[in-house]
């Protein structure tokens, strides 16, 4: 585990001291209204008003838009537009297998990682006309990544700091087996990417453009977004700037070498892109919560530990909302683990992703390897290992139950 400073340390302390862990809902925050997140395929949340609306609008249009070399696509790219990606079940969710792209890092003799490219997203193609690009003979790790789904991102990115460090236990001092633990990162508390990697959709957005379209852009000082994910190390006495993927330094103005003037994207559009991602709803689930089968499997949830890692409810200063998830990193075990750090995220954690609308979210797991979720079941392991062998010793009906309430949410 890497070392945590000591003002943050303090900050923890602070938090154990007065605010009590949040399993349901933290004590604190029994006013708050519960926020309507569901809605159709695709749609905003329901609460935005029409200037929002307008801006979500107009934010759907730059996900949809197919850059072209001379917008500054490339020189090495992944994909030629977000929705690319972010195409299912609807604009803004996940992405097929086939649209996985790659990881890569060098393992120095002492133990750091580096990155071979600029970030360490292996761009596959360029505007060269190399098809694809060859992956770097010095890498030591290889690894997929699906395209997460983005719904609920904006609400995830609201939740107070304090909220999510209340939940951590890294030295399970309850004794039930979980120490998740927050991955702090100069711009906040990480809650966004499969390992917690972005603490802010800015970060987020503009990572996911430059690394997968190298698509520049400058930071959005004047919105909420602003913060910076890039860190300096010593490694052998050398300093070596680190870009998290997926996360980008948000208050630095991005260039590359491609001959077109930098920033590629208007700020204009990147604030429009950043808020359809604030304002992007989660789409109404499958399932029937109130029916026998969901309640039943409710209950199969809460017995055999799922809920210590999918929280049920989280808050903003305005809000209630129900993500299943306590976005903090947890040891999932050698089968999961990629060996990819990012920020105090280690090879073998990652963070726990939020439940709702996950019946609309296959592929699962960070690499998209299972088909259904009762495949992601069995693949947990860590932490996460006791409820997964709860599981396994369930009786058909009863795992049908819990699956019936998953696809409910």
């Amino acid at each position: 585990m890497l070392k945590r400073n000591s003002s943050r340390l303090l900050l923890i302390a602070l938090v154990l001291l007065f605010l009590p862990a949040c399993v349901d809902r933290c004590d604190s925050q029994e006013g708050l209204p519960e926020l309507e997140v569901y809605g159709e395929l695709g749609a905003p949340l329901s609460h935005i008003s029409d200037a929002d609306r307008d801006d979500f609008d107009r934010g759907r249009e730059v996900m949809e838009h197919r850059f072209v070399e001379s917008e500054g696509l490339g020189p090495q790219f992944n994909a030629e537009s977000c929705v690319s990606c972010h195409q299912r079940p609807a604009i803004g969710g996940g992405g097929p297998r086939y649209r996985n792209f790659y990881l890569v890092r060098q393992v120095l003799p002492t133990g750091a990682q580096v990155d071979i490219f600029e970030s360490i997203v292996l761009p596959l193609y360029s505007t060269q006309r190399q098809w694809p690009m060859p992956v770097p003979a010095a890498a030591d790790i290889v690894v997929q990544r699906n395209a997460p789904p983005m719904f609920g991102t904006g609400l995830l990115e609201a939740i107070p700091d304090e909220n999510i460090l209340s939940n951590e236990d890294p030295a399970d001092e309850n004794g039930d087996g979980i120490s998740g633990r927050a991955n702090s990162l100069e711009d906040g508390i990480g809650r966004l990417g499969f390992k917690s990697q972005s603490a802010t959709l800015e970060g987020f957005n503009r990572g996911a453009l430059i690394n997968q379209m190298g698509i520049t852009s400058n930071s959005v000082e004047s919105l909420t977004y602003a913060g910076h994910t890039t860190v300096v190390q010593h490694i052998s006495n050398a300093l070596i700037p680190k870009v998290y993927a997926q996360a980008a330094a948000g208050n630095r103005a991005m260039t590359d070498t491609d001959g077109f003037p930098d920033p590629e994207i208007s700020d204009a559009d990147l604030s429009a892109l950043l808020t359809f991602n604030r304002f992007l709803g989660v789409p109404r689930a499958k399932g029937n919560l109130t029916s026998a089968e969901s309640q039943r499997g409710a209950a199969i949830f809460e017995s055999i530990g799922c809920k210590a890692c999918h929280v049920k409810t989280q808050c903003s200063q305005e809000y209630c909302f129900d993500p299943y998830s306590d976005l903090l990193l947890h040891n999932m075990g050698e089968e999961l683990a990629d060996g990819i750090q990012m920020g105090e995220a280690e090879g073998d954690e990652f963070r726990t992703q939020p439940l709702w609308g996950v019946a609309w979210s296959a592929p699962f797991l960070h690499d998209g390897r299972a088909d259904t979720l009762d495949e992601a079941i069995r693949w947990h392991g860590g932490e996460a290992g006791v409820s997964k062998d709860s599981y396994l010793n369930l009786s058909e009906d009863e795992k049908d139950d819990l699956l019936r309430f998953l696809e409910s949410l």
